[in-house]
């Protein structure tokens, strides 16, 4: 794409990881070949050309998954309690983080919203859904699966979108056919298929 486009814009990537998990005890930082999962999702934001290093957040109200994320690179955002309950959506939740962000003065004019427990996002991934919601003038681009369900693996938004209230319909989807953990039989599958990704990139070197 033309990033001239994208070069006075501020785009941030948020990642939602509140420590009350239940189907899968501690699931954002449950190891995977070696790493906790929400490093993952980091790593993602922080090689992406349109996020970067110091644009990557994780929401939180776990001061374990804070110190986590801060190793692994990322801003940390404290989230009230308010908020991390189990019958809250995560649209407040984006919201507060953007808001928290904003508080230098200056406002966020795209948000990337990403799942914290989706270990195979690449940052391609991230560019795609960025530069697509840029080049297209839409409101939202967003992951779907094989099956074309809406998934929360990566979401670009812009900011007006966000605070809208209602539903985008200037919107895109991009089809990621990626393992969302919730249980113990995800994470062995998702694990199943990075090592045969690094298989390939190995063979590939």
């Amino acid at each position: 794409m033309n990033d001239s486009k994208a070069i006075h814009m501020r785009v941030i990537a948020v990642i939602p990881a509140r420590g009350g998990s239940k189907r899968l005890p501690r699931k954002n930082i449950q190891p995977l070949l070696g790493r906790p999962i929400l490093d993952y999702s980091i790593a993602a934001g922080l090689a992406s050309r349109h996020v970067g290093a110091g644009n990557v957040y994780v929401s939180t109200d776990d001061a374990e998954i804070a110190e986590i994320a801060i190793e692994c690179g990322a801003n940390v955002i404290e989230r009230p309690p308010e908020l991390a309950r189990d019958d809250v959506w995560t649209e407040p939740v984006i919201q507060h983080a953007v808001e928290f962000v904003e508080r230098d003065g200056k406002l966020i004019d795209i948000v990337v919203w990403m799942n914290a427990c989706a270990p195979e996002v690449q940052a391609p991934d991230i560019d795609h859904a960025v530069e697509r919601l840029i080049q297209e003038n839409l409101r939202e681009v967003f992951a779907v699966d094989e099956n074309l369900c809406s998934t929360s693996i990566v979401r670009a938004v812009r900011r007006e979108a966000l605070f809208q209230g209602r539903l985008s319909v200037k919107c895109a989807v991009m089809i990621l056919p990626y393992i969302d953990i919730h249980y113990q039989e995800d994470l062995t599958r998702a694990e199943d298929r990075l090592r045969l990704r690094q298989a390939g990139l190995a063979g590939k070197a």
